[in-house]
């Protein structure tokens, strides 16, 4: 018999739930930088540059805008 079987169906998806939030609560970090996630999500980061600003390591300004090309920044002086 091995961890699932019929009997105790129930119990063992309850027990698994429960695992799962204990991995959820582990994951989520403690949020070191007085940022609140509303900010953080105004500066449009990505998840692990969220991470790194709860963490204290960097400002949400610190990341550059993704993907820009160089005609990008210039474009509304050219026309």
């Amino acid at each position: 018999m091995g961890l699932f079987n019929d009997d105790n169906l129930v119990d063992d998806l309850m027990f698994l739930e429960m695992m799962d939030e204990e991995e959820k609560a582990k994951k989520k970090k403690e949020n070191n930088s007085g940022y609140s996630e509303e900010e953080l999500d105004n500066y449009g980061l990505e998840e692990w540059e969220k991470e790194e600003v709860r963490q204290g390591n960097f400002d949400p300004w610190n990341f550059d805008e993704e993907d820009l090309e160089e005609d990008d920044y210039y474009a509304e002086e050219d026309e």
